[in-house]
């Protein structure tokens, strides 16, 4: 159970940012000059992910996993009602875990943000959370410190990476 939980989280994690690559080279293939901005296109992705046959596949792949998420992932249910995680922050903890178990993703998280680790607007880009950050520190994540903010450089965003005790108690390894 413990694997088909993993397997799922991380194809979430993996689709969203699929559509998320797939949407930047549609738009590259246009106006490849233009400055994008999902906030302000956000309409427009949405009815790419309806009409594009690329974004319409995605879509609904996506849509199959998530519709049944709830029932393959207990342990993340779990997580979620211990530290009293609301949904936002849940897709923060799935980004983080399906970098950390799932190293293959590095490669698409650079394609999409261009960076190997998840960051704070990637993720609420990806996950379509508007513009209120999700992990402030008022927040069960960083009260917990369930996540940790890692520094990539130099006037770079931070990448999010989860603690290593709940990845392995994921993976099965320890309890918490």
């Amino acid at each position: 159970m413990i694997d088909r939980e993993l397997q799922t989280i991380a194809a979430r994690v993996r689709l969203v940012l699929y559509q998320q690559i797939a949407w930047a080279e549609t738009c590259a293939s246009g106006d490849g000059a233009r400055w994008r901005d999902r906030w302000i296109e956000r309409d427009e992705w949405r009815a790419w992910s309806a009409s594009d046959e690329r974004g319409r596949e995605l879509a609904e792949a996506r849509a199959r996993i998530e519709a049944g998420l709830s029932e393959v992932t207990p342990r993340l249910k779990r997580l979620a009602e211990m530290f009293g995680l609301d949904a936002r922050e849940v897709d923060v903890v799935e980004a983080a875990l399906a970098a950390a178990i799932s190293p293959e993703l590095a490669g698409a998280f650079v394609a999409a943000c261009g960076r190997a680790l998840p960051t704070e607007s990637l993720i609420a880009s990806i996950f379509d959370h508007g513009v209120r950050r999700v992990v402030t520190p008022e927040s069960p994540l960083a009260r917990w410190e369930l996540v940790r903010r890692i520094e990539l450089g130099p006037g770079e965003p931070d990448g999010f990476a989860l603690d290593p005790a709940i990845v392995d108690w994921f993976t099965g390894a320890y309890a918490i």
